[in-house]
């Protein structure tokens, strides 16, 4: 590879862009090329060396290539990982300690690999001794070693540890699921609650000015009521006129205020009509629950945990450049499991930019008026915390620790948040309908295990849920049936897949976040091949062929999920989805089958795809793209490729409409 590309990743002033050690001369470089310094920048390991030390940098931050027996020849190409982790922005984990965890796994594999006589860089073409690997790969840090290994998939090594199908195998070896899965939320309500908290957002922009007129004179009046008047119970503008005269008032209490401000329709919109009297607290309901909105926004797109999400900062929002996909929105924040992410990066899209500006806002006016003014925490003024709880003057002091910044961080729990604001979502949409209850048995098929799921049943919303149904969707979006929901998922986050499921970037991102991305799209295989068996009215063979063998079919019905799973990872069978239905080859297809159904229907002359089974719930939105290929062909010339392309299409959609109809 072009060693122009690396650098040494861990910032230090031991190493500067003129330092010997800030980029090797070449990839491998040489036997006597120094690969560590001492603290006086002295060269201290050599490349060749058995053991290297950068203790220099970070305490117990060393490698002995030779501590667990490996040969010469294995030793020689793991030497050569290490180095690429510790050189290449898209594997460096944050840390050279954080490396511990790439060189676990590349020192176990080479161990297995010493064992049958096999070259680390030679695993993929051995599968028989797959299984020993992972078996061997198995602790706490499997899932940390699987993401490593999927990384590393790319030219920039010149070999390979693990292809795609090893890595299938590893990803269906993860143990210690929940007994009962996390369920994944039907798309039509995901769908309506995305609506609704994209519409609070749209809300509160829209009355953001002024929302940040009237807190600003809240703040103020209650500031200096405050400083006029010790007694609490006299602090406020909205009451009692005829004592301590000195105090700033507003005439007509909060209501006459809310109106006065243009915000009292939002306040009634959002919150209700209070049953007695408006009170300023109900100022602080409304910034809660836009809030709080933008955090479980977040969440519905990032892939991020419940106290991940809570530790973003008002900065965490920018757009990289990827030389492969373009501007790219990603989230910056600390991770709270996995180990070697230091600087964590979740993939988003960009539409996540105004719940970012939503909290945002809310914390800074915050921040500004802060009760006691230089006891407020030292938050930089772009890095304030997203979650920051109310510090409003009109609040109760909450002992004495109202500065300490982890008392001002606000608990997130999507169960209260629907509690303290039952307008929010609407009781009827939340309802569980046949149709919803049918998606999320096959998606989570001991739902009915849970309490309180069932038709019927008001969809118990959890912030957990998120995070799974967002991965679920990254592979499964053609099956979700609102318009709006196939918009956000399919089009505006496409990119997501990408970046993790298939590693288009040279930028580091959240291994956990990355691992779980892997495991689904396996698992998406199982489900797509479970429907394709179990469902022979809806899923038609266009032919005679037996396209799934009589094991498989076996296996799906006695629910040997992950019997099912080792026979996809090993690339023995194969499911995924195409405009027509499924295509059932194994491995990839050149024809592809996402963006054009010629070659699935026979419209090249060929007849039917063999591995194509036709979906008939698809011929609604098939009749849809026919209409709209006749009209776009009325404007093109006959001789041109794009007509020829349309009538291939309006050809191969018409013998799907005869088979499913026939």
């Amino acid at each position: 590879m072009n060693a122009d590309t690396l650098r040494f990743m861990s910032p230090s002033t031991l190493v500067t862009v003129d330092s010997p050690l800030y980029r090797p001369p070449c990839f491998p470089p040489p036997r006597d090329w120094a690969v560590s310094v001492d603290s006086e920048g002295a060269p201290l390991s050599l490349y060749g060396d058995d053991f290297w030390d950068f203790r220099a940098f970070e305490r117990s931050a060393t490698f002995n290539f030779k501590k667990d027996g490996i040969s010469d020849e294995n030793v020689f190409l793991v030497k050569q990982v290490v180095l690429l982790v510790l050189y290449h922005p898209r594997l460096f984990p944050g840390r050279i300690r954080s490396c511990v965890y790439s060189f676990g796994a590349l020192t176990k594999i080479a161990s297995v690999c010493d064992s049958k006589g096999v070259l680390i860089s030679d695993v993929e073409r051995f599968p028989a001794i797959h299984q020993e690997i992972a078996d061997a790969l198995q602790c706490a840090s499997f899932k940390v070693y699987v993401n490593f290994l999927h990384r590393l998939q790319s030219d920039v090594l010149g070999f390979e540890v693990f292809g795609g199908r090893g890595l299938a195998l590893l990803a269906s070896q993860i143990k210690g699921h929940e007994k009962v899965q996390t369920p994944y939320i039907p798309p039509r309500i995901w769908a309506y609650q995305v609506k609704r908290l994209n519409e609070c957002l749209d809300d509160f922009f829209e009355h953001e000015q002024a929302l940040g007129s009237a807190f600003s004179w809240l703040s103020e009046a209650y500031t200096y009521n405050a400083s006029c008047v010790k007694d609490v119970k006299y602090h406020s503008p909205f009451y009692e006129p005829h004592v301590y005269k000195k105090r700033v008032l507003f005439a007509g209490g909060f209501e006459g205020f809310s109106v006065e401000y243009g915000l009292s329709g939002l306040f009634e919109k959002w919150l209700g009509v209070p049953p007695l009297i408006y009170r300023s607290t109900r100022f602080t309901a409304y910034l809660n629950m836009v809030k709080e909105a933008a955090l479980f926004y977040i969440m519905s797109f990032s892939l991020q945990r419940l106290n991940e999400v809570n530790s973003l900062r008002s900065d965490c929002f920018l757009i990289e450049r990827d030389e492969r996909l373009g501007d790219i929105a990603m989230l910056v924040g600390e991770t709270t499991k996995t180990d070697p992410d230091d600087d964590a990066r979740w993939v988003v899209p960009s539409t996540v930019k105004k719940a970012v500006d939503a909290a945002s806002t809310i914390a800074k006016w915050r921040l500004k008026y802060f009760p006691g003014g230089e006891s407020a925490p030292e938050w930089d003024s772009s890095s304030v915390p997203l979650a920051l709880a109310g510090t409003e003057p009109w609040l109760p002091v909450k002992g004495n620790n109202r500065n300490s910044k982890n008392e001002l961080i606000g608990q997130l729990r999507l169960g209260p948040f629907i509690d303290r604001y039952p307008l929010f979502f609407d009781p009827e949409e939340m309802a569980v309908t046949e149709e919803d209850w049918k998606i999320a048995v096959s998606m989570t098929p001991n739902i009915g295990n849970r309490e309180g799921f069932g038709i019927g049943l008001q969809w118990p919303l959890a912030a957990h849920q998120l995070r799974r149904t967002t991965n679920v969707n990254m592979f499964a979006s053609n099956m979700v049936s609102d318009q709006s929901l196939q918009w956000l998922m399919k089009h505006v986050s496409q990119k997501m897949t990408l970046y993790y499921g298939r590693n288009f970037t040279n930028l580091r991102l959240n291994s956990d976040a990355e691992t779980s991305v892997i495991v689904e799209s396996y698992k998406a295989i199982y489900r797509q091949i479970a429907s394709v068996v179990e469902d022979s009215f809806e899923n038609v063979r266009p032919h005679s062929k037996q396209m799934i063998p009589i094991k498989v079919v076996n296996l799906v019905e006695a629910g040997e999920e992950k019997q099912l799973t080792k026979l996809i990872a090993k690339g023995d069978i194969g499911c995924r989805r195409t405009l027509a239905g499924f295509c059932m080859k194994a491995g990839v297809c050149e024809y592809g089958g996402i963006e054009s159904m010629a070659q699935c229907a026979g419209a090249d002359g060929g007849g039917i795809c063999t591995d194509a089974i036709f979906k008939r719930e698809n011929g609604p939105a098939l009749r849809r793209l026919k209409a709209a290929h006749e009209k776009k062909i009325e404007s093109l010339t006959s001789e041109s490729p794009r007509f020829n392309a349309l009538k291939k299409e309006i050809y191969a959609i018409e013998v799907y409409l005869s088979v499913v109809n026939g």
